[in-house]
C-alpha cells in the first residue's frame, strides 16, 4: 500500500457511520428496522455456534446489506476491523485524526 496507513479508530467510525451522528447504530436507532437484517452479526453461542439467523452462518460475502450514505458496503458487521489506534471512549493521545477532534 505504499506508504498508507489503516485508520485509526476515530476515522473508522465516522466513514462507518456514512454521514449520520448520535445514532445507536450505523445505520440508525433501530436494530433491524422493519425486520430486516442491516449487517451480518454473530447470532448464537460466541464463539460456538453462530445460528445464522441474518442469513450466513460466518461471514457473508460482501454487499449482502445496504451500504450506509456514502456508499460504503460491510462498514458494521461481518468482521473485526483493524485500525491504527487502540480502542476506548476517548482519541488515543497522538491521534491523527480531523474526524476525533
Amino acid at each position: 500500500m505504499g506508504g498508507q496507513t489503516a485508520a485509526d479508530r476515530a476515522e473508522w467510525e465516522f466513514a462507518a457511520r456514512g454521514g449520520l451522528s448520535g445514532k445507536t447504530y450505523a445505520w440508525g436507532d433501530e436494530f433491524k428496522p422493519g425486520g430486516k437484517w442491516m449487517a451480518n452479526i454473530y447470532e448464537g453461542q460466541f464463539p460456538v455456534k453462530d445460528t445464522g439467523a441474518d442469513g450466513f452462518a460466518g461471514i457473508a460475502p460482501v454487499a449482502q446489506f445496504p451500504p450506509n450514505g456514502y456508499g460504503l458496503y460491510d462498514m458494521a458487521g461481518n468482521v473485526w476491523q483493524w485500525c491504527s489506534d487502540c480502542i476506548g471512549p476517548t482519541p488515543m493521545r497522538g491521534s491523527s485524526s480531523r474526524a476525533s477532534r
